[in-house]
């Protein structure tokens, strides 16, 4: 069964050669099979193999030929909703450990190699997260960074930074009744980008890092906020990371209305008007930092209730973490034992397709313990899937659907046992494409 992704993607490729468009038409069907597979086993014979090898190898295919049909299919689905996060983050790719590979750059304290990947995921904000796609995704190579440069210098070149807004021109102006919001965590605190989100006409949410200069205020903008009184407390569901404990905090509110003055050497610019919001966590667990955020935001926060709006939206950020971690996971990216960076970027632009199909079926299960599964599985898969496990389908949640799935994988759901990975997940949806496809040609029959 081919599957979606195929259709929608990459028979779209405009390769200049029909025989390079089949020949990615079929790799990306056999590599969602098998994301996590290396090559050999994703095409299972030598032929298809050596042809798939020739392919990463022929220089007239890049990464953005392979990946763009993705994005432009991503912002046509947009334009069906009002509201659309645009999240952003960047996250080190790491070859670190394999042999010197041709065309990477340093990494960490220099003593490591890969490459950085900036990603824009679409994101429809529902009581059900919706994962639409990638509107953009920029591979690139650190540079080493001149000597004795001054501020204004630093200003002018080219740099890492700059990722962020050819991010935001290439996603461009939102579909006519589209609201994009750009989400970014504090590396975007950058004047310069929070004028290009206004300047494609998208709102922002910006995590503040620098404790800026305000207009007609004596004090910077940390030290104002904190001063500012709360409106009240919300709750807010923290996840478990290495540095932090899964808790429910208890945060206090408070927002105001500022405006930004340009930085130096810029300061000939106009200012920005936004509103600064503030969320303390109170009585965080002994040993736990408390979560403090200070909040940019072209939207309207000044109210209790907008600013908890506000605050939900950019606690979202966090997918996109998990579109990572299923790329260098899930699809085993950083695993790749290939000898230059062009046939790991031509790879990327299949595995970067991969994950977005992994990350929709594992947020599924994670977030879907109150979503009936009928709101989102076509029928014959939930009835397969009902008969399996003797769950009723009318009633069937999506966690418990996605969890039977998992089980058809190879999980084993033992009572102690976490949630499934993503393979499993993908395991299992794959061997049910397999059973509808069956159902529906003995229909035929």
């Amino acid at each position: 069964m081919v599957n979606e992704y195929v259709k929608n993607h990459w028979d779209e490729c405009l390769l200049g050669d029909e025989r390079l468009t089949e020949r990615a038409k079929l790799m990306g069907e056999k590599i969602l099979e098998k994301p996590d597979c290396l090559i050999p086993q994703q095409m299972v014979t030598w032929s298809a193999t050596k042809a798939s090898y020739r392919f990463l190898d022929n220089p007239s295919v890049t990464y953005n030929d392979l990946i763009t049909p993705h994005w432009k299919h991503s912002k046509d689905v947009t334009a069906s909703y009002d509201t659309v996060l645009c999240i952003q983050d960047t996250s080190d790719i790491s070859f670190t450990g394999h042999a010197a590979i041709e065309g990477m750059s340093q990494l960490g304290n220099g003593q490591g190699q890969g490459f950085l990947l900036h990603s824009t995921l679409a994101v429809i904000p529902n009581h059900q997260p919706l994962i639409i796609g990638l509107l953009h995704q920029e591979i690139y190579y650190r540079k080493q960074t001149p000597r004795y440069e001054t501020q204004k210098d630093k200003y002018n070149r080219e740099k890492e930074s700059d990722v962020w807004i050819n991010s935001l021109r290439a996603v461009g102006n939102p579909p006519s009744g589209t609201n994009y919001i750009d989400v970014m965590d504090r590396g975007a605190d950058i004047f310069r980008v929070i004028k290009e989100s206004i300047s494609q006409g998208h709102n922002y949410i910006i995590r503040a890092a620098y404790n800026r200069k305000l207009e007609n205020e004596t004090k910077n903008l940390f030290d104002l906020i904190r001063d500012v009184t709360p409106m009240g407390t919300v709750h807010l569901a923290v996840k478990k990371r290495s540095t932090q404990k899964k808790r429910l905090a208890l945060l206090t509110v408070a927002s105001k209305k500022v405006t930004l003055l340009p930085p130096y050497p810029s300061t000939h610019e106009a200012p920005i008007a936004c509103t600064v919001i503030y969320a303390k966590e109170r009585r965080p667990p002994e040993g736990q930092e408390p979560i403090e955020w200070i909040i940019l935001t072209s939207l309207d926060g000044t109210k209790f209730e907008e600013s908890c709006k506000i605050i939900d939206l950019y606690a979202m950020r966090w997918v996109i973490e998990e579109y990572h971690k299923c790329l260098k996971t899930g699809c085993k990216l950083e695993q790749r034992q290939f000898k230059n960076s062009e046939r790991i970027e031509r790879l990327t632009g299949f595995l970067a397709v991969a994950a977005i199909c992994l990350l929709h079926m594992r947020e599924q299960m994670r977030t879907g313990q109150l979503t009936l599964a009928k709101e989102y599985i076509p029928h014959l898969m939930l009835e397969i899937v009902s008969k399996k496990s003797s769950i009723y389908a009318a009633s069937m949640t999506l966690k418990q659907f996605w969890i039977e799935v998992a089980k058809m994988g190879g999980f084993l759901a033992r009572k102690n046992d976490n949630d499934p990975g993503w393979i499993t997940i993908w395991r299992g949806w794959n061997d049910l494409q397999k059973m509808c496809e069956g159902a529906t040609i003995m229909n035929c029959g």
